[in-house]
């Protein structure tokens, strides 16, 4: 009967102990790679050799669309450098430049709702109300004469360059680079990136 009992309840903590880990696993943070300071965390490529199930799983879960090894990068930001999860009541500013990518693209997503409508395809934006635009990418976003530029999400419409957080509860910025120079710069290691990443400063709630 000792032997039973122990028996049990080794299988008992053993089966707990495997499901912790799978929902670890599939939390959408769990294997997402930051650097440090950074408002940006690195998603893992995703490959027909990549044998992992679990990658495949997490990306399935919430919602994400994995980026093919040695195509390009995906960077994610909920929050600002300092770790303060974007409050969807507020507005913020994406400042940057990126004239080294031919191709990228930012959109606006809602963490608490992962399943909602997906961005349209790069280019298509224009067609677009501004008040339920979800994306931009380097063929439409408006620059300022240096090549930079800003881009304000939250609630409120804005001028120029808006991306709306209406309705959102836990908005999540993410973007996608389309370079296989970036891809093999970053290739084992996605907080290595070379790249000057967009910053994001909060501005009135």
């Amino acid at each position: 009967m000792q032997l039973v009992a122990s028996t049990l309840v080794i299988a008992s903590v053993s089966a707990v102990l495997g499901l912790g880990s799978i929902v670890v696993v599939l939390d959408p943070e769990a294997m997402d790679t930051g650097r440090d300071g950074d408002a940006w965390t690195a998603l893992p490529s995703v490959g027909p050799d990549n044998g992992n199930p679990y990658v495949d799983a997490r990306l399935a879960r919430n919602g994400r669309l994995a980026m093919p090894a040695g195509v390009g990068a995906v960077f994610v930001s909920r929050g600002d450098g300092a770790d303060r999860r974007y409050k969807p009541q507020c507005h913020y500013r994406v400042t940057g430049q990126l004239e080294t990518i031919d191709l990228w693209t930012l959109t606006l997503t809602d963490a608490a709702n992962p399943q909602a409508e997906a961005p349209p395809p790069p280019g298509t934006a224009p067609s677009l109300p501004v008040t339920s635009r979800m994306a931009f990418d380097s063929r439409n976003v408006l620059r300022q004469p240096d090549g930079r530029f800003s881009i304000v999400f939250g609630p409120a419409v804005r001028p120029g360059n808006f991306l709306s957080a209406e309705g959102m509860e836990a908005p999540v910025l993410t973007l996608r680079l389309y370079d296989a120079d970036i891809a093999d710069a970053i290739a084992g290691d996605p907080a290595s990136s070379p790249l000057a990443l967009p910053t994001i400063e909060p501005e009135e709630c």
